[in-house]
This record gives C-alpha cells, structure tokens and sequence, in this order.
C-alpha cells in the first residue's frame, strides 16, 4: 500500500473497467445536476448550474485525497479498494469541474453575453491546472519525465485545488450566507484530508523506521 503513489500508472489504470465506469458515472451526474438546476431555477440558471456542479466535483476530489492516507491508517479491504481508485477519482474530479467551467461560459455561447475578466481568468486558470493534473495519463511523457517529476506536477495542481476550495469555503462560512452548512462541511473535509494525509504519512515513517 505504501507503493501507490510510486509511480502514476499504478492508480491509473489499477481496476481500469470500473474506473472508467467510475469516470463516466460522474461525467454524467454532473449533466443531470446540471440539467436539474437549469430546469428548476427560477432565476440564473447557469450559475446555479456551475455551483452545484462544483460542489459535487469538490466531493470527488476531497474523496480522492483521503481514499489513500486512509486506507494507511485504518486497515480495510472497503478503503484499500477506493485508495487503488484514487487515480480514477481524481480523472472524474477533473471530467465534472471541466463540466462546470463549460457552465461558466454557458451564457457567453448560448446567449451571447461578454464573460468579465474575473470568469476568464477564473476558466482559464483551473482549465490549466486541470490540463496539469491530467498530465499522469500520458505515459509516455511520464517515463520521460520520471516519477520524482511527476509527482512534484502532481502536488502543484492538488495544492492549487485544496486552496482553491478551502479559500472559498473560509470566505463563505465567514460572511455566513445561505450555503453555510455546505461550506463548512467541505471546509472540515478539506482539514480532515490533510490531517489524514499528515498522519499517514507520520505513520509511514514510523514503520520504516
């Protein structure tokens, strides 16, 4: 288990059929969740569209992130099997937050609105780091690069997202609006998952030692 973050191809492609099962599952929860806000929101459809989107994208990268630490800490066969899906959880991460970057720029395609600096460079910056985490897929690029290189992309773009999230949640629970519960929900799961990873790897070390 200490193993699975050696080398990228061992959470990619482990349980390969289910984790693309996994991918597309997401892929197409979002377009429902979508669909749903478009259909049942009485005021900005996109927007509502992007947010819940984001939620349940958020959900599946916190998932990804304590799948493996946890599967350290606490011996069982349920978690062991979800921290060899971790790879294929990050990839819906990615698949459902691309979904809702494509909300974000709904209202400048379909209705033809100019999208604020602040949107472009929100889509344009994420849409990056996605590219990044994406980067493990190609193989042939990662042997050239190596493991070390690979995980050092790997942190950068993880990083970027778990500050992204816990900044907004902070931000939220602070000015206390309507989506408190929500907010402080993920900000403890956003705590909890660098508790668990801090305390794998603690543990780790005291094994080998």
């Amino acid at each position: 288990m200490s193993q699975l973050e050696s080398y990228p191809t061992r959470s990619w492609n482990r349980n390969s059929d289910r984790g693309k099962a996994l991918v597309i599952a997401s892929f197409l929860a979002s377009a429902l969740l979508a669909a749903g806000a478009l259909i049942l929101t009485s005021g900005d459809g996109a927007q509502a569209a992007r947010e819940l989107v984001t939620r349940f994208s958020s959900l599946l990268f916190v998932c990804s992130l304590l799948a493996p630490p946890l599967a350290l800490l606490v011996r069982a066969r349920p978690l062991s099997a979800l921290a060899l899906m971790s790879g294929n959880l990050r990839l819906s991460f990615v698949a459902t937050f691309v979904f809702s970057l494509a909300c974000t720029l709904m209202p400048a395609a379909v209705g033809g609105e100019t999208l604020s600096l602040s949107a472009v460079l929100y889509v344009g910056l994420n849409g990056l780091m996605l590219l990044v985490m994406l980067f493990p897929a190609n193989r042939v690029a990662t042997r050239r690069m190596g493991a070390a290189s690979w995980r050092a992309i790997q942190h950068l773009a993880t990083a970027y997202f778990w500050l992204a999230f816990l900044v907004s949640s902070l931000v939220h629970v602070a000015r206390q609006d309507d989506s408190l519960v929500w907010y402080a929900f993920m900000l403890t799961l956003l705590v909890a998952a660098l508790g668990a990873i801090v305390a794998a790897k603690f543990s780790r070390e005291a094994v080998e030692g």
